[in-house]
């Protein structure tokens, strides 16, 4: 496929995601705004419904209050006018009043009169045994009793719900004492849903609390209600959506609730316009979509095409002719003419570019060092010729070939780890060893440096190794010579110590026999040189210890603890601010941090309770502070502290440590303020320090 025709089929990929994304998100808004809608008309259809009741409650409790606040009534009560049943409770009263049950109880509680309506048989009856226990289980004859107002209200009766309003019997004043309590009373059963259905314009329900807490199918209303929501909407597919509120009675909670059921007109006739938009957005992608690619493709694909023809043609001939110039005057008419100089300095580049080769091709070549590259597959690429020489082979016998078949066995295991180890992390890394070649064994020095393509890809990795193996017989030679010298020395060392401690025995019982004054004098004197002597030579047992091994990487951290637990600091707090740092120095480092430890407990009394330890990156170099609350260094004495024999101890402390730190590059200085305790500041110059966990420097 060219780059035409993926040009265009890109644009109208992306003009046709791109109508589609817009035909989604607005769909998606429109259909969420119908149903919001949908929510708010369906909990103002339930408020409604629930606002009906409540009028059917009041008018229920009006003509309960006319009947309880009259005299008449209350004589009734008293058994002082028993033709108020006749006159008022005759069989027209269901037909003028929208109840359908009336109980009147005495001032004692006790039933004197009940009556219901009868709507299976269509007759007049003595109210259920059962309502009538319902309202002595609720004590509502004597809770109204206590009542100067009366109430109203739903309550859950055991047939179920019913509308009830109560008042106290009065004379006609409203003066008590209350004769008794009048009761009238409304089920919420089928016929008066569906005259509330009638008035509302919707399909008005009940469902129990208990149907909608154990139904599946009332999973998403139970759901919004324990979200907190007061009223909670449910869609019955396209065609219907319900709204559900709790009917609050006289025993919360709720065990009833009010369903209102009405057809999905608004989300209907939303889902219809969204059809209808999407339509016109469709017709009019397309449109707009065979529009654009036929513009794109007159006016700039089909002259780039003949700028790319032309381009082919002088890529093979640089020297030919520009035919890619039109008529127009825009930008791919300078384009084109723009081309023309570039072939000229294409071809120039290409002349660099196979010098340029050629000069690193013989750098590689004469160089006498084993350069070589390794690619992914641990397959050999590239050897110089001092490596095929090396090998004993030609060139042509190495590459092409897997490495492990030059080094089998631990040797290319080991090798294969340092590769894998550079690939994986796009890092350089140096080895050193020993390297079986078939000329002999020798020891190398090598550096991994990964391959990167054009696209920062690791393709292979390039190594150069070059033979140490005179080195290393150099060192080993003067690390024997080292050895020998160190024995000598500490034989010598030894004999010369047995000597001194039998001096110094005769020397104190010299002392001890002689009277004379000037002789003890010399004896003294005598005795303070042969202290001094086996000081320095105790100096040369430390001293010839330093620069002797090979420096190390050294936690610091670790390494200041390792001195702190061989001192006793008698209570002196040690304190280190720091534990991912690591040093580049000789192994006896730790005799650094002893001895600055160690004359703070002798030096730094009196106020001596805190010694700490820091450090900071500062311009690339770390500095490591020591600072202690002592009384600090005199400004005389800062540089004096680190010559040899300076002190009141051995005076070797601190000539000893800035010589161990001298090996590596590291200085040590005294930046203390006298009174305030002393401060050495330990400078660690760039590449010698690092996180612990990092590489150390190349």
């Amino acid at each position: 496929m060219d780059l035409r025709t993926k040009l265009l089929l890109g644009i109208g990929i992306a003009l046709i995601f791109a109508f589609s994304l817009v035909a989604l998100f607005s769909a998606v808004s429109m259909e969420a705004s119908y149903k919001k809608l949908e929510t708010i008309e369906m909990e103002d259809a339930v408020a409604t419904a629930r606002s009906a009741i409540e009028t059917d409650l009041k008018s229920g409790f009006s003509t309960t209050r006319d009947y309880s606040v009259w005299s008449s009534t209350y004589q009734f009560v008293e058994g002082e006018n028993p033709d108020w049943l006749r006159e008022n409770m005759g069989a027209d009263f269901f037909s003028r009043f929208p109840q359908d049950r009336v109980l009147i109880f005495n001032r004692t509680g006790g039933l004197i009169f009940s009556m219901q309506y009868n709507d299976t048989a269509l007759m007049i009856e003595p109210a259920s045994g059962t309502y009538v226990n319902d309202m002595e289980r609720f004590n509502m004859a004597m809770s109204t009793l206590r009542s100067q107002n009366g109430s109203y209200g739903i309550l859950e009766a055991s047939t179920g719900p019913v509308i009830f309003a109560s008042h106290p019997i009065l004379m006609d004043d409203a003066h008590g004492p209350a004769a008794g309590s009048l009761h009238l009373a409304r089920r919420i059963n089928g016929d008066y849903l569906s005259e509330l259905s009638d008035r509302t314009g919707d399909t008005i329900s009940i469902v129990s609390a208990t149907e909608i807490a154990d139904n599946a199918t009332f999973s998403g209303v139970k759901a919004q209600f324990e979200a907190g929501k007061r009223v909670a909407v449910e869609t019955s597919g396209n065609d219907f959506v319900t709204a559900y509120l709790p009917l609050a009675d006289q025993e919360p909670p709720a065990d009833y609730y009010l369903a209102v059921t009405s057809p999905r007109s608004i989300y209907q006739t939303g889902m219809s316009g969204i059809t209808t938009f999407l339509v016109s957005i469709a017709v009019a992608g397309i449109f707009l979509t065979l529009f654009i690619l036929v513009f794109v493709d007159r006016i700039i694909l089909s002259r780039i095409n003949t700028i790319i023809r032309s381009v082919k043609e002088r890529g093979v001939d640089a020297d030919g002719e520009d035919t890619t110039v039109s008529r127009e005057d825009d930008e791919l008419t300078r384009l084109a003419v723009s081309i023309d100089p570039v072939f000229t300095e294409l071809a120039a580049s290409r002349e660099k570019l196979a010098e340029s080769e050629e000069r690193y091709r013989m750098l590689a070549e004469s160089a006498q060092d084993i350069i070589f590259i390794i690619d992914r597959d641990d397959t050999v690429t590239y050897v110089n010729a001092f490596a095929a020489k090396a090998f004993g082979r030609e060139k042509s016998e190495i590459t092409g070939r897997p490495r492990s078949g030059l080094f089998p066995g631990p040797v290319g295991e080991s090798q294969r780890q340092s590769l894998d180890r550079v690939i994986s992390t796009g890092e350089a890394i140096k080895i050193e060893g020993s390297l079986p070649l078939p000329t002999g064994e020798i020891w190398h020095d090598t550096l991994l440096v990964p391959i990167r393509d054009t696209h920062g890809t690791i393709t292979g990795v390039m190594g150069i190794s070059r033979d140490l193996t005179k080195r290393k017989q150099a060192e080993d030679a003067l690390a024997n010579a080292h050895h020998k010298l160190t024995l000598i020395s500490t034989i010598t060392r030894h004999d010369i110590l047995n000597q001194l401690t039998a001096l110094a025995t005769y020397l104190e019982l010299s002392r001890d026999y002689t009277g004379n004054d000037t002789a003890r004098d010399f004896i003294e004197k005598e005795q303070r040189i042969a202290a001094l002597i086996d000081r320095e030579i105790n100096f040369t047992r430390d001293f010839e210890d330093v620069g002797a091994g090979v420096p190390v990487w050294h936690n610091v951290n670790a390494t200041i603890s390792g001195a702190n637990r061989t001192l006793l600091t008698g209570g002196i707090a040690v304190e280190i601010g720091f534990s991912d740092i690591e040093i580049y120095a000789d192994s006896l480092l730790e005799k650094v941090f002893f001895n600055l430890i160690d004359n703070a407990i002798r030096y730094g009394r009196p106020g001596l309770s805190r010694v700490r330890f820091s450090a900071e990156e500062r311009e690339g170099s770390l500095v490591i502070r020591y600072e202690d609350d002592g009384v600090g260094i005199r400004p005389e004495e800062k540089e004096r502290i680190f010559d040899q024999g300076y002190g009141n101890h051995t005076g070797l402390g601190l000539f000893l440590c800035r010589e161990i730190l001298r090996i590596t590059g590291i200085t040590i200085t005294e930046t203390g303020t006298f009174g305030k305790g002393a401060r050495f500041d330990i400078v660690v110059p760039p590449g010698k320090w690092r996180r612990t966990g990092q590489d150390a420097p190349l």
